[in-house]
């Protein structure tokens, strides 16, 4: 099996970032430590059906999560969590940009909603 999966281009990373502050995106970020160690292989099904079996452990060691978007979940959730069919990986050296960047538009929208005077 390939696993040479490659790292987002900037134009992928920023869309990815945009769609997980506009809750468009599920990521096994949004899961709890105890939630990924017993739901990650349900919510993430490829996972449970061996997608990564057989990926050397550089390949394990290299993934910063794993996600999908949200259109594309089953119509079941576990313990409201979506379930997914597919998935995909993003690299920690992708996902250490993102969380930052996250982060701070997530900031930026608050502020920007917090100065709305009604």
């Amino acid at each position: 099996m390939d696993f040479n999966v490659p790292r987002m281009t900037p134009d992928e990373l920023k869309q990815f970032i945009i769609d997980v502050v506009d809750n468009k995106i599920f990521t096994s970020a949004h899961m709890t430590e105890q939630e990924r160690k017993q739901h990650l292989q349900l919510v993430f099904m490829p996972v449970a059906l061996g997608a990564l079996s057989g990926a050397p452990k550089e390949v394990y060691d290299a993934i910063g999560i794993l996600w999908e978007y949200y259109r594309d979940a089953l119509p079941m959730g576990v313990n409201g969590m979506p379930i997914f069919a597919s998935c995909r990986i993003m690299w920690k050296e992708d996902w250490i940009l993102a969380r930052e960047k996250i982060t701070k538009l997530q900031e930026k929208r608050k502020q920007e909603k917090d100065e709305i005077d009604l």
